[in-house]
């Protein structure tokens, strides 16, 4: 699962919205706080240091994977401040196509209206989780510039896919705001 990050309700949003159990990693400093940490464990999260090349999380991420779950990514990397679609880093797509397994796009709209960067209390306000079908690796050769090129087609296919079901998303970007 690749979906869009614009605020820390999006963990619980997509998590709710699977209809299958599912694991979310999360930047280890949210579980320095021990309520956060139970919430976010009793969500399938568990910790992967950013930008380090977490290889214990990875380890658990691809087996996650092989063994036929379902793993959240916010492929991002952080949240949106603007609102806007940023960049995928390719990870999302590098353990696609090691397990060998899909990525499914989803579009989370209306969570930076209930919960933008920087607050701490939610307000109502109307959220959706939409998904798109589908996209999987295409089996290349181990070789190091090939899996190169089809993890940068894929993120990139999975990018656009998100962008879309963002564009026909009931909730304009800037509701509420």
């Amino acid at each position: 699962m690749a979906a869009n990050h614009l605020s820390l309700l999006d963990v619980p949003l997509l998590g709710y919205a699977i209809p299958r159990e599912s694991r979310f990693p999360a930047k280890p400093e949210l579980f320095a706080n021990v309520l956060l940490a139970r919430f976010l464990l009793s969500l399938g999260g568990f910790p992967i240091a950013r930008g380090e090349g977490d290889r214990k999380a990875l380890s658990f991420s691809e087996q996650v994977l092989r063994d036929g779950g379902v793993l959240g990514l916010f492929p991002e990397g952080t949240r949106s401040r603007d609102g806007s679609l940023r960049t995928f880093h390719r990870g999302v797509a590098l353990l696609a196509m090691g397990a060998g397994v899909p990525i499914v796009p989803a579009a989370i709209a209306g969570t930076d209206v209930s919960l933008p960067p920087g607050t701490s209390l939610p307000r109502p306000a109307r959220m959706t989780v939409t998904f798109g079908p589908p996209e999987w690796p295409v089996p290349v050769p181990s070789d190091p510039a090939s899996k190169k090129a089809e993890s940068l087609r894929l993120v990139g296919r999975v990018h656009d896919r998100v962008q879309a079901l963002l564009s026909e998303s009931p909730i304009p970007p800037e509701s509420g705001k």
